[in-house]
């Protein structure tokens, strides 16, 4: 209780005030706990109000990671790492909690199976194979990717007959075709079957399709021989 004097009257009176403790005003806050995050994808921060007396505002802050959306809620949405801070602050006393939560750069595994036609290339890559490479992006996270290749190629093993003479009577033969068939055929002369006769000397060339697709050309020469008598 307190007392009350008029000024005018000099009258006393006793009144009865409720003193409110600032302490219990202090907010209390948490940032959650230790997060991580893969590199290109976003994440959700999950804050909260441990003490809700008084009229409380809350914010996030951070110095070395990036707030995307809704910094000044329970769950803003970021997309890096780095320390965030959580700040909760009694507007009518000024008191301020501050907590803090670390989100680690989290290691993205991947495993890619590829193919390509012979002559291509993926990501500098033309053989057949297995590849484990370490991907650094600007984001602080890496990402380790297996890269299983396929190079699509075909093979053959082919006999050339010269021409003789003046008569046209060279040959090619193809073998025997290596690779992913059944396999189309396409001569620079226009024939389509494997082997081609009664040629004269010149330039000839196969192209080879696959069942996938993929072209390879190979190239003869018939030349000019010498008939043995």
């Amino acid at each position: 209780e307190a007392m009350v004097i008029d000024k005018n009257t000099g009258c006393e009176s006793w009144t009865k005030i409720e003193a409110t403790s600032l302490e219990n005003l202090n907010p209390s806050c948490s940032a959650g706990s230790t997060a991580g995050i893969f590199c290109g994808e976003t994440t959700t921060l999950l804050g909260a109000i441990t003490s809700l007396s008084g009229d409380i505002e809350y914010w996030w802050s951070t110095e070395n990671g990036n707030i995307i959306a809704d910094a000044r809620s329970l769950t803003p949405t970021i997309d890096r790492s780095g320390i965030y801070k959580f700040h909760a602050r009694n507007i009518l006393t000024g008191c301020e909690d501050i907590d803090m939560v670390t989100v680690n750069p989290l290691t993205k595994n991947s495993v890619i199976d590829e193919s390509i036609c012979f002559g291509e290339n993926y990501e500098g890559y033309v053989e057949s194979g297995t590849y484990v490479d370490t991907l650094t992006y600007a984001c602080d996270c890496d990402s380790i990717r297996t890269l299983h290749l396929e190079v699509f190629q075909t093979d053959i093993e082919f006999e050339i007959i010269n021409a003789i003479g003046t008569d046209n009577n060279g040959a090619i033969q193809i073998i025997d075709i290596d690779g992913d068939g059944p396999f189309s055929l396409l001569w620079n002369t226009g024939d389509t079957t494997q082997n081609i006769f009664d040629l004269a000397p010149d330039d000839y060339s196969l192209t080879i399709t696959d069942v996938n697709g993929c072209e390879r050309t190979f190239n003869f020469v018939v030349d000019l021989g010498i008939s043995i008598d």
